[in-house]
């Protein structure tokens, strides 16, 4: 009896799935450095064919044409860090950043792969991160 408790309480751990990992958000009171806006030339997924009119396979690829696409490129300092983030400007939800101004304070939480710019009006910010960058401190004893 105490080899099948055992085996059972062995088969229920293992096979237990282990909670999804929530990602953490680093959050603070940032610097805008920078703001632009680019023009990206997006094209979409191939269309693949696959035409069979006599039982052999044929496969055909047809590229779509790149489209023209402006984006938002953000910069922001949080602590010793840059984050730099980039988000399409046909995105509805997020504020226009292009109205910041350098060296302004801006509340941002960024994880490792987004980053959330925060208005004291409720409006925020969404991008993607594209770069990370460590800026030094300049102490004082350096000569």
């Amino acid at each position: 009896m105490r080899f099948i408790t055992l085996t059972f309480t062995l088969v229920a751990t293992l096979s237990l799935h282990p909670a999804e990992a929530q990602s953490l958000y680093t959050c603070g009171d940032g610097t805008v450095r920078n703001v632009q806006t680019v023009v990206e030339m997006v094209s979409g997924p191939p269309v693949v064919s696959m035409p069979d009119p006599w039982g052999e396979p044929v496969q055909h690829v047809e590229l779509m044409p790149a489209v023209p696409r402006e984006a938002y490129v953000v910069t922001v300092q949080l602590f010793n860090v840059k984050y730099t983030a980039e988000s399409f400007t046909n995105v509805p939800e997020n504020f226009n950043p292009t109205k910041l101004t350098e060296n302004e304070p801006i509340s941002i939480c960024v994880n490792r792969d987004r980053m959330i710019l925060d208005r004291r009006d409720g409006t925020d910010f969404r991008a993607n991160l594209i770069r990370t960058e460590r800026v030094r401190q300049v102490n004082g004893t350096s000569r």
